[in-house]
C-alpha cells in the first residue's frame, strides 16, 4: 500500500518565498568577509613570501575571528528567539552551531595573537 499523496497547502509559502527571505545582506556580506578571510590568508600562506607575510596572515585570521565571532552571535540570538518560541530542535542547533563559532573565533583570535608577536620579535 502507498501512503497518500500530501496535497500542497496554498496558504504556505512557496520554496523561492522562503529562499527570498533567507538572503539577506548581513548574511551576504559575513559570506563575502569569510571569502576574504581564506583568500587572504591562503595567499599569505602559499604566495607572499616577502616581509608582508605575518602582517597579511595576522588581518586574515583578525577578520576570520570577526566572522565567527558575528556567527557566534547571530547562533545566540537564534537560540533566544527559538527558546522563547519554545522551539527545542532550533534552539538546540543554534546552541551548537553558535558554540562551534565561538571556539572558531577564539582560535582565529589567538593565532592571530601569536602571529602578531613573531611579527613584533622579527621586525
Amino acid at each position: 500500500m502507498t501512503a497518500p499523496r500530501k496535497i500542497p497547502n496554498p496558504s504556505s509559502p512557496s520554496v523561492a518565498a522562503r529562499l527570498g527571505r533567507q538572503i539577506t545582506p548581513g548574511r551576504i556580506a559575513v559570506l563575502v568577509a569569510f571569502v576574504i578571510a581564506l583568500v587572504v590568508i591562503g595567499y599569505a600562506a602559499r604566495i607572499d613570501q616577502s616581509d608582508t607575510q605575518l602582517p597579511l596572515l595576522t588581518t586574515g585570521f583578525v577578520l576570520l575571528g570577526l566572522v565567527f565571532l558575528a556567527l557566534a552571535s547571530w547562533g545566540c540570538l537564534t537560540l533566544i528567539h527559538a527558546g522563547s518560541d519554545a522551539d527545542g530542535r532550533t534552539a538546540f542547533f543554534a546552541a551548537l552551531f553558535g558554540g562551534l563559532c565561538a571556539i572558531g573565533a577564539a582560535g582565529a583570535f589567538g593565532g592571530a595573537v601569536v602571529l602578531a608577536l613573531i611579527w613584533k620579535t622579527t621586525s
